[in-house]
């Protein structure tokens, strides 16, 4: 048995074994090996002629050479399963002469880069020339923004922002404001064999071309910040899609091929103007998130395997979760995410029962009168945030069915005092270890605390644990999805013993007598601002410093001597100089 090198022109040589039909001599097909079929022998190290005199291998999908089979026009190889991409060319001709006119072929792409830029003619008296000047100019550019294309999983990658810090690093002096990003020429979406497509921070990309649902094999579809107004119906030819993320655009709805991609596992549209999204058939979907947008009701999923749904800063007015296909519903037992605040809903889905998993439940900033009482029992619950509604009474034990709770957030609803009351009591057991942080507001407190006071004496009333936060809650004038928490820095994570606003001998209130400085903090975890108790710290010194900075200089400089390796020293290291009379952080 004789084995022949394919001889690739885009990677190394590698053995072919190629399956064919019997018929022709042993000398033509090679050895015949064992096989199932016995129609069908196989052969080893095939090879044709070419026309210019050159040995040219099959490099196949296991099957035989076909004059149907659709060839690279350079090297004359076939097109198979390889690293390197290919891509479609508009030619001035045909390259093999057949006839005239401007048509598009498909190429291997690192052939037609030695044709432009190593001036290799494959033999064929071919050049750059053949290939139109527009095009080869565009592609020029693409590749010079992407060499990602030339990676062992090819992908293009077209980041402006990338771009701009890269030259800042470099210490490129760049003009502000930024000048304007040009849009992809069409070169960008002649590709195939791409794993991944990306591009972010492009205005000018209005709109994606037809030509994008001819990219065979895309799993990652990425365009972040652009100026994407609607998105072509040709994406739903990309059946291997996996990945869609589209946020930060101007998209107001989804094409229905896009809903009906087969293996769709994750979907962020994050910050667009969307108010429908098709049906979701694909049984693989994990993750559909969707926040500030204009959405009226849920998208219907037929996947056995969401685990996240995040459509908080919409129009909902209802959380009802449909089926894609009534035939075969959706199971929601593996959901670990569910984020709806910002809504106007008034009553939680009833689905929430079956979510056994679920760990991160944000309800916050709707109009709901109750929480279901499943939610005490949805034993690996860790977030809870229900601030901002209309909650009289509350779930009996919610704090106690919970082994790992951690945060619950109830400020802004007209809670009765048996309700908190009924909170603070399961706070002071300790039936949950993990609970660190428990939100009230002032007026919940103090009509706990009056409550309280009026059933018995008034030094019966223990100081609220440490836990639980208290502080005001001020809406942001004109915007219905922004609160704020205004707190006195001392009941920022408060020592044991220390009362809190709104209990009695508890601090003044800062909205009733406002401090001399305002600190100003944005919790991008949507909980506590996670300070380390840095503030609490400052307060326990004493007075703080007046018109000194804590740092000037590189970060990077400034805690080279630190030790990295604690994050809580290098935080406190930046204000260590506010501290009046001390030369370092305090201890604790």
């Amino acid at each position: 048995m004789t084995a022949g090198l394919d001889a690739e022109p885009c990677k190394r040589p590698r053995l072919m074994m190629v399956a064919q039909p019997t018929g022709g001599s042993q000398e033509e097909t090679g050895k015949a090996l064992p096989h199932r079929d016995p129609e069908v022998k196989v052969a080893v190290g095939v090879v044709e002629q070419g026309n210019d005199d050159t040995c040219q291998t099959y490099r196949g999908d296991h099957r035989a050479p076909d004059a149907n089979v659709e060839r690279c026009p350079l090297c004359c190889y076939y097109f198979g399963n390889c690293y390197w991409p290919f891509i479609r060319v508009p030619w001035r001709g045909r390259p093999d002469g057949e006839r005239s006119g401007e048509c598009w072929r498909l190429c291997h792409l690192d052939c037609v880069r030695k044709l432009l830029f190593d001036s290799n003619d494959f033999g064929r008296g071919l050049s750059a020339d053949a290939i139109e000047t527009g095009f080869v100019q565009d592609l020029t550019k693409v590749l010079e923004w992407s060499p990602q294309l030339y990676r062992k999983a090819p992908h293009l990658r077209v980041c402006f922002e990338e771009q701009r810090l890269s030259r800042a690093a470099q210490g490129e002096p760049l003009p502000w404001p930024p000048p304007a990003s040009p849009a992809p020429p069409l070169a960008a979406f002649s590709f195939e064999g791409l794993v991944e497509i990306r591009i972010s921070a492009c205005p000018a990309l209005r709109k994606l071309p037809p030509e994008i649902g001819r990219i065979k094999g895309v799993k990652t579809l990425v365009m972040i910040s652009t100026g994407l107004v609607e998105l072509a119906a040709e994406v739903g030819q990309l059946h291997e899609l996996e990945h869609l993320f589209l946020n930060g655009n101007f998209l107001r709805s989804l094409p229905a091929s896009v809903g009906a991609l087969p293996n769709l596992t994750e979907l962020c549209l994050d910050a667009n103007r969307v108010e429908y999204i098709p049906p979701l058939q694909s049984p693989y979907l994990k993750l559909i998130t969707a926040p500030a947008n204009h959405l009226t009701s849920l998208p219907p999923v037929a996947s056995e395997c969401i685990e996240r749904i995040e459509a908080h800063g919409n129009a909902l007015s209802s959380a009802v979760l449909p089926a894609a296909l009534p035939c075969h519903p959706p199971q929601w037992d593996k959901i670990v995410s569910l984020k709806l605040m910002g809504n106007q809903i008034r009553e939680l889905p009833a689905e929430l029962a079956n979510m056994s998993r679920l760990r991160i439940a944000m309800f916050s900033s709707n109009r709901l009168r109750e929480l279901p009482a499943c939610v005490a029992s949805l034993g690996w619950l860790e977030w809870l945030f229900a601030y901002d509604n209309d909650l009289h009474d509350l779930p009996e034990g919610l704090l106690k069915g919970h082994r790992w709770l951690e945060r619950v957030l109830l400020e802004g609803n007209p809670l009765s005092a048996t309700a908190t009351a009924r909170l603070i009591s399961n706070v002071r057991e300790g039936g949950n270890i993990k609970l660190r942080a428990l939100g009230l507001d002032e007026a919940q407190v103090r009509t706990c605390a009056e409550a309280a006071a009026g059933a018995c004496d008034v030094g019966a009333w223990q100081v609220l644990p440490p836990c639980i936060s208290v502080g005001k809650v001020v809406h942001v004038s004109g915007s219905g999805q922004y609160w704020m928490k205004l707190t006195r820095s001392s009941q920022l994570r408060r020592l044991e013993n220390t009362p809190a606003v709104g209990e009695p001998g508890g601090p003044v209130s800062p909205s009733t007598s406002p401090a001399r400085f305002l600190v100003v903090a944005f919790s991008a975890s949507q909980g506590e601002p996670e300070w380390l108790g840095l503030l609490r710290r400052l307060w326990a010194q004493g007075q703080v410093r007046q018109g000194r900075c804590p740092n000037r200089g590189s970060l990077e400089d400034f805690f080279r001597s630190k030790d990295a390796s604690s994050v809580e020293a290098c935080t406190a290291a930046l204000w260590s100089s506010c501290l009046r009379g001390q030369g370092a952080a305090p201890a604790g």
